[in-house]
């Protein structure tokens, strides 16, 4: 695997182009100059939305920090995180003042329960039969920059674990049984980030990967799940993604951000879904 060293990073040239390995990942996230598949999802929704949360970064939720606990005992980087050994809800001074010491060096807080249930989750992964057997081979954690050849655009992606054979993803879920899996994927567009990812390491080596996700169940037992999206699938985040980055490269070059994505007239005539439609009729009758 060719891969570039981070040290253009985060100042940058013009035209970042490659794989990347051992990128901190607070320096991959502050990135505001390149799209990612995250923001590919949020500029969809609304332009204006996407300016705002590049001025304003949130605080990560406590699911989101448990999802990033649990990919780096998978992938074998906890360094990051530090569990707080106090109790927030018996020992709220003594827990602030020890998660004020753990950001000082730079870390992240987890409780114990977190960790307990990471740890679980990330068990439960590494003894997987086929998810433990395709995180074998390749490399975590690699930063990847690449132009669209069609709009220009700058994409960036940050693969889960690559092998040369396949880009895999882990996902932890309150259900990992398949056909939810799928309805997960589809509300959290999923299926946006799988095509990203594959169309991002075409753009850097000519080649097509498959792209498979390892999902986890983030309670006891932590059942576990290796998915991969179909072919309709595979469409449908293709056409979104390039309809993001046609509305990044517009609303770049213009620096406009409206609220919505496409122009509508001052008042919006809206339609009621089809069932609600269908239940009134059936009412009346």
């Amino acid at each position: 695997m060719s891969t570039e060293t981070a040290s253009w990073l985060p100042d940058g040239l013009p035209n970042r182009e490659g794989l990347v390995e051992g990128l901190d990942e607070r320096v991959y996230h502050a990135d505001a100059t390149t799209l990612s598949q995250s923001g590919a999802k949020t500029i969809l929704r609304s332009p204006a939305q996407f300016r705002y949360e590049l001025e304003h970064p949130a605080e990560p939720s406590a699911a989101m920090i448990q999802g990033s606990l649990t990919h780096a005992l998978v992938l074998e980087q906890p360094h990051r995180f530090a569990v707080n050994e106090y109790s927030y809800q018996k020992e709220r001074k003594a827990w602030t003042e020890r998660a004020d010491e753990i950001k000082a060096a730079g870390l992240t807080t987890v409780s114990a329960d977190m960790w307990r249930d990471a740890q679980g989750m990330a068990d439960a992964v590494l003894t997987h039969p086929v998810a433990s057997r395709l995180l074998t081979g390749g490399q975590a954690e690699v930063s990847a920059y690449a132009i669209d050849p069609v709009t220009g655009v700058q994409m960036r992606g940050r693969f889960d674990y690559l092998r040369s054979d396949m880009i895999v993803d882990l996902k932890t879920s309150s259900d990992a049984n398949p056909s939810a899996f799928a309805r997960s994927a589809a509300n959290f567009k999923y299926h946006i980030q799988d095509r990203w990812y594959r169309e991002l390491y075409r753009a850097i080596t000519g080649e097509w990967l498959p792209f498979v996700f390892i999902v986890v169940e983030s309670s006891a037992p932590y059942l576990v799940s290796v998915v991969q999206l179909d072919a309709a699938a595979e469409e449908a985040g293709s056409l979104l993604g390039n309809r993001a980055r046609e509305i990044f490269r517009d609303c770049t070059e213009s620096d406009l951000w409206p609220d919505w994505p496409t122009e509508q007239a001052d008042i919006i005539n809206i339609s009621l879904p089809r069932w609600a439609v269908d239940v009134a009729w059936e009412i009346a009758a």
